[in-house]
């Protein structure tokens, strides 16, 4: 690539611009076509733009690791790394986050409890809520299909599935949309990251509440399969 350096510059420069906040697809193509394999100064890590290339990575954990990826890149002083320890420790664990056998072995686990008549029973659910985000916005005769519809769904559909009381909806969705303020920028401030954890200890107090609810008093949804799935003698924490 000519003037590689120029390209590095300039690219760190929109990744981190407002006019990427608001619209990053023609930054997103300018990577595919120029620099497909990126390295950012500004992220501190590898960027991947092509489809092909981000599949390779995900499917090789022989080469590629998934552990720490998201707190990795993250400029942490001795006193804030042992003040979000909480944040760093829950970002080393879980599905995500892991590479095989554990995640293979919580794989296993977790698509036990998501049995098909789990996900058939949301069905008209998961219409309803679709025809009350778009009533929602006809009257404007547009939409932001990304904060007025596919940001909204998921979060209301997953609330719904891990048997939260509507009433506890709005707050969890705070909770989720706080937790990851600390991935939107390369360079979170001690008070993002604190921001962040403190909704995460938030939401990790409630599931534990939940949790020994239907641990003690089993129901028909997916927190109680979640909570009471078992294999050969292992369970999910």
């Amino acid at each position: 690539i000519p003037d590689n350096e120029h390209l590095m510059v300039e690219f760190d420069n929109l990744l981190t611009s407002a006019q990427f906040e608001n619209n990053p697809y023609p930054v997103y193509r300018q990577l595919r076509e120029a620099a497909p394999v990126y390295w950012s100064d500004v992220w501190g890590c590898w960027i991947l733009t092509r489809y092909e290339d981000v599949v390779a990575t995900l499917r090789d954990h022989h080469r590629f690791t998934s552990l720490g990826r998201l707190t990795a890149t993250i400029d942490l002083t001795e006193d804030l790394r042992e003040r979000v320890a909480p944040l760093i420790r829950h970002y080393s664990q879980g599905l995500i986050n892991v590479d095989p056998p554990d995640h293979t072995r919580m794989r296993n686990l977790l698509n036990m409890a998501f049995a098909p008549r789990t996900m058939r029973r949301l069905e008209d659910f998961v219409k309803d809520i679709v025809e009350r985000l778009l009533d929602d916005v006809q009257h404007k005769g547009e939409m932001d299909i990304i904060w007025d519809f596919s940001y909204l769904l998921p979060v209301t559909v997953i609330a719904e599935l891990m048997g939260i009381p509507k009433e506890d909806h709005p707050k969890f969705k705070a909770w989720s949309s706080r937790i990851i303020e600390f991935m939107a920028t390369p360079k979170p401030t001690p008070e993002v990251l604190l921001r962040s954890q403190d909704n995460l200890l938030a939401l990790q107090q409630f599931f534990r509440d939940v949790v020994q609810e239907r641990r003690a008093e089993p129901r028909d949804d997916l927190i109680t399969a979640l909570a009471t799935v078992e294999q050969e003698g292992d369970r999910l924490t």
